[in-house]
């Protein structure tokens, strides 16, 4: 029985590590999309006749770079472990918020949060699902109050339109 146990978690440990390394790249990858997408859809803002780099830029170009920061040392450092996989998880759903927020609250990207949810499948850890559906329902809920035209794509949503949201990435 102990032996068993042991191949088990040997098994479960190389499966983490290997899934960790797909999100070092899964990571990087988005970065380098972010930022093509923000300088495809609105490079530029105009304040009267002032051109300056749009907000989405910048956004992209430095919280996207310090966001990637942590779980990507945590990758290098620790992988495998339960804490990385909640880091990875976390800056995962972080990553949907900001394309949604790039594209003006399009309904297409708020796929990327089940196509995120589907690749965290991937670490065969049940633990990591509950921390990203509580941010996605969170950064829904403020974003909503605060901008929803950023995730919902119109100044005035139903005032109920986080909890459907919610309750698709639950299911």
């Amino acid at each position: 029985m102990k032996r068993r146990d042991a191949i088990l978690a040997h098994t479960i440990d190389r499966l983490r590590s290997g899934v960790d390394q797909l999100f070092f790249w899964v990571l990087l990858g988005q970065w380098l999309f972010a930022i093509v997408l923000a300088l495809a859809i609105s490079p530029y803002s105009y304040t009267g006749g002032v051109r300056s780099l749009h907000f989405h830029v910048k956004v992209v170009l430095v919280f996207g770079g310090m966001i990637n920061t942590l779980p990507i040392a945590m990758i290098y450092f620790r992988p495998g472990w339960w804490l990385t996989r909640q880091v990875v998880a976390m800056t995962q759903m972080i990553w949907s918020a900001i394309l949604i927020m790039v594209t003006n609250g399009r309904i297409e990207t708020h796929f990327h949060v089940f196509g995120s949810l589907g690749l965290l499948a991937l670490y065969r850890d049940w633990k990591i699902l509950p921390t990203a559906t509580v941010l996605v329902a969170a950064d829904h809920l403020i974003r909503g109050v605060l901008w929803p035209d950023s995730v919902y794509g119109t100044a005035n949503p139903e005032w109920w339109i986080f909890i459907e949201h919610s309750g698709w990435v639950m299911v």
